[in-house]
């Protein structure tokens, strides 16, 4: 599980990136957009150092996805970052 979610992480945060780079994209139909791309991508990657702490797995790629965060954090403004609460779970 931790492998399929690291190959997650890497492959939608590879493919996402560069797309992100100079704005943000919407995620999800205009008339359902709970989040951004942006926030997706910082969730997933802080996300994961957690996961591969609790299943004792790939720490190389967990450093690797908590630096990235940390960097597009300091890259992004603050609401792009964050990831709103689903409206059905608030």
């Amino acid at each position: 599980m931790s492998r399929a979610c690291a190959w997650w992480l890497l492959t939608t945060t590879g493919w996402l990136l560069p797309r992100l780079h100079e704005r943000d994209l919407p995620a999800g139909p205009p008339s359902r957009q709970p989040a951004t791309r942006r926030q997706f991508v910082v969730f997933r990657l802080e996300a994961f150092p957690a996961l591969a702490e609790e299943w004792d797995a790939l720490p190389a790629v967990a450093a690797f996805a908590g630096a990235a965060a940390v960097q597009l954090r300091q890259r992004w403004p603050a609401a792009d970052c964050d990831l709103p609460v689903y409206p059905a779970f608030r």
